[in-house]
């Protein structure tokens, strides 16, 4: 038993005076500590935070939060994601956007209200030529998603994502505490159904493309839409289906409606906050004693055609106004 045990001891022994191999175990062993040594002190820590990511993982990074507001508060916080989301803006807008929308159709929605918005602006004699080829190519971006994708510029993406942040998601807070009765202080849709908001932003992108194509939209050339009931049929026939007009049949009501609360205010309040210079002195004009009078039965043309030129200026309009202290009714 003792000679066994000494042949084992000289074998150990003879393994140990032998020279390390490249593929051994014991000749890897130095290599892990060295790599272990090398990451010691201010380098681990830098890879522990995102400027030691590698620019792949930065950019998992930016495609995991949930929506545009998330993806807002990453960039806005951190200058490491800040110049990642720079280096790819388009992708990253267009997965956001895509995720807070929830719906390939409301994109083309929202692309179609930043489009015919910019259309209307235009100066060009060829102006509603334009507006009618967009609005023929709208039910073609609608079902073929990879003809849209290619469509949308940075630029594009880049003012959906600004339209939605500041004018659509405050519409769409607006519109649910006047419709959920949800509290006024509340700063988020998350009391809102899945169904029920996506009523709501289809209904407020409709209402803008609307504007833009049948009213003023956030031009300021002309003090009065110029398309006869007509037109705007053929118009919510042609591109809508029966229950997104009812949506935006909806939200046009909720607007007017509120420009009629603001319309009982006395002569000057309106014209003091200067929302635009047209609007200003047409108020002035037309601020005689009764001629805003709303329980006159009908209305009278005055006010019917002031109230509509308000409605059609769009939700940028819209916004401006109720965002001003002293208008809220």
């Amino acid at each position: 038993m003792g000679c066994n045990e000494d042949q084992s001891v000289e074998k150990q022994e003879e393994v140990e005076k032998q020279p390390h191999r490249p593929g051994s175990d014991r000749a890897k062993q130095p290599t892990e500590c060295s790599t272990t040594s090398a990451l010691s002190g201010p380098q681990v820590a830098r890879r522990l935070t995102l400027d030691g990511l590698i620019p792949e993982i930065q950019l998992q990074v930016l495609r995991n939060p949930s929506d545009l507001d998330n993806l807002h508060a990453a960039i806005y916080v951190s200058p490491t994601l800040h110049k990642c989301y720079l280096s790819a803006r388009r992708g990253l807008l267009y997965h956001h956007l895509g995720r807070t929308f929830r719906s390939h159709r409301i994109f083309v929605d929202a692309f179609a209200a930043h489009k015919l918005g910019i259309l209307r602006e235009s100066t060009s004699e060829d102006k509603l030529k334009l507006l009618e080829e967009f609005m023929d190519s709208y039910l073609n971006l609608q079902s073929d998603p990879e003809s849209f994708r290619a469509a949308c510029t940075v630029d594009d993406l880049a003012g959906i994502a600004r339209f939605y942040s500041s004018i659509v998601r405050s519409a769409l807070l607006w519109l649910w505490r006047q419709w959920g009765r949800q509290d006024v202080e509340a700063e988020d849709c998350s009391g809102f159904s899945a169904t029920g908001r996506i009523c709501m932003i289809r209904g407020l992108y409709h209402f803008e493309t609307w504007c833009s194509y049948h009213g003023l939209g956030s031009i300021t050339a002309r003090l009065l839409p110029t398309t006869t009931n007509a037109d705007m049929l053929r118009f919510l026939n042609k591109y809508l289906q029966p229950w997104e007009i009812e949506e935006l049949s909806c939200i046009y009501c909720e607007i007017r409606t509120y420009y009629r609360m603001i319309l009982c205010y006395p002569s000057g309040i309106v014209s003091c906050t200067n929302p635009d210079t047209h609007f200003k002195l047409v108020y002035q004009d037309l601020s005689t004693s009764n001629v805003f009078d709303v329980s006159e039965e009908p209305p009278s043309p005055a006010y019917d055609c002031f109230c509509e030129a308000l409605v059609t200026r769009g939700l940028e309009r819209f916004s401006t106004i109720r965002n001003c202290e002293m208008l809220s009714p």
